[in-house]
């Protein structure tokens, strides 16, 4: 079977930019949507096919937990999409492709992750996936790594959204025009052709909600999160041994994500796991993948109420799906004054909790609502643990 690629990849300049890009170092940033992770799994996919030798590839996150739940299965269908050969063994979390290439989906996070890189030699393509997640000893410890292996350059390839002019990224690579021997390609929402237009109008809001908001995420320019909504959250790896209850929040979407969260209640605190967070999900495709999740017939799980007939048809699949109490303010207060845990393999939970902030009015002052954007995870928590826990103890008809 033949494969167009030219129908297939970006066509944009600047998509074209990264599979050209032979720099020691390519950092991909900007906005929302930009295509910025398609675009390099689709380079390093090709790279064998490309170069006509065999490469090896580290793919990192901060956890393994996190690339298994989201670079490994974007690999997976972008392979199917470009027709690559592609195997994938996810108890080893290795891929192998074209031309005996392998790819190696590592994390940083703990003694035997770091140990684990220190062992690999000859590595051709890195892959720092959100490399606002690492240390700048991470970074400078995975350039030790690019050395030898059989490609015809060595590249060190970064992802993020600019957020942050204090972080080490900003400080290293572009507070100065003298650091040498990197590329930088600055992407947007504009270099996406095939982004719904509805999701540009609603980057564009953001400009009406938060100037620091619409910076970053329409714009792709470097600027700083205000007003920080939660405080009182960390990352975890393990769950608590004694498990008081179990629910689940549901934020419902289509071009945005729809979230699905499973959280642990022990001792009036609170552990979060991500189980779903995608898009394009019709209510009947949601009810499957939920099957697939081991929840039980009786944890309750509160939804966007917004969405009646989307509970109700959840229900009659099995589910013990519910309304939940939308008060924005006071949910958001009462999670404020909990103590919260989110579980390391929650990637998008964790960035929307990082950047969840308080909107302003046209005047610059702040407002009791927050920038509706990059939330779906902070609503599914506030949905289910402020009706849970503030609502059990009333007598409770829920009507979808």
């Amino acid at each position: 079977m033949e494969i167009n690629l030219n129908a297939l990849l970006n066509p944009k300049k600047k998509h074209r930019e990264i599979f050209q890009a032979t720099e020691r170092e390519l950092v991909v940033y900007g906005g929302a949507n930009a295509g910025k992770t398609f675009s390099v799994a689709d380079k390093i996919l090709l790279q064998p096919a490309f170069q006509g030798v065999d490469l090896k590839v580290l793919c990192v996150r901060r956890t393994l937990a996190s690339a298994k739940k989201t670079t490994m299965e974007l690999f997976e269908n972008e392979a199917e999409k470009l027709g690559v050969p592609f195997e994938l063994k996810r108890q080893d979390s290795i891929a192998e492709y074209s031309f005996g290439s392998r790819l190696y989906f590592v994390g940083m996070n703990n003694k035997e992750d770091i140990m684990r890189i220190k062992g690999m030699t000859d590595i051709d393509i890195i892959w720092a996936n959100e490399l606002a997640e690492l240390r700048e000893e991470d970074y400078k410890q995975l350039l030790l790594k690019l050395r030898g292996g059989k490609g015809k350059y060595h590249q060190m390839i970064s992802d993020f959204n600019p957020i942050g002019t204090s972080s080490w990224i900003f400080k290293r690579m572009f507070k100065t025009d003298d650091y040498a021997g990197i590329r930088k390609i600055r992407l947007t929402v504009e270099d996406n052709p095939w982004v719904e237009r509805e999701y540009v109008e609603y980057l564009d809001k953001l400009k009406e909600q938060d100037p620091n908001y619409y910076k970053i995420y329409r714009l792709g320019e470097w600027g700083d999160i205000e007003g920080a909504i939660y405080t009182n959250w960390d990352i975890v790896q393990n769950l608590p041994t004694k498990i008081d209850e179990i629910i689940y929040g549901l934020d419902f979407g289509f071009n945005n994500p729809t979230a699905l969260l499973r959280i642990y209640l022990a001792e009036q605190e609170f552990w979060i796991e991500e189980l779903l967070y995608k898009t394009h999900l019709t209510n009947a495709r949601l009810i499957e993948e939920m099957g697939t999740l081991g929840i039980n017939a009786t944890d309750p799980i509160y939804c966007d109420s917004a969405e009646p007939a989307r509970i109700e048809e959840i229900r009659r699949a099995g589910f013990n799906s519910h309304p939940s109490d939308k008060d924005v303010k006071a949910g958001i207060d009462f999670l404020k004054s909990k103590k919260l845990h989110i579980l390391e393999g929650s990637a998008n939970a964790i960035g929307e909790f990082t950047s969840a902030a308080w909107a302003k009015d046209k005047d610059g002052a702040w407002m009791e609502m927050p920038v509706k954007f990059k939330d779906h995870c902070p609503d599914a928590a506030r949905y289910a643990i402020y009706t849970h826990c503030v609502h059990r103890a009333e007598p409770r008809v829920w009507r979808a």
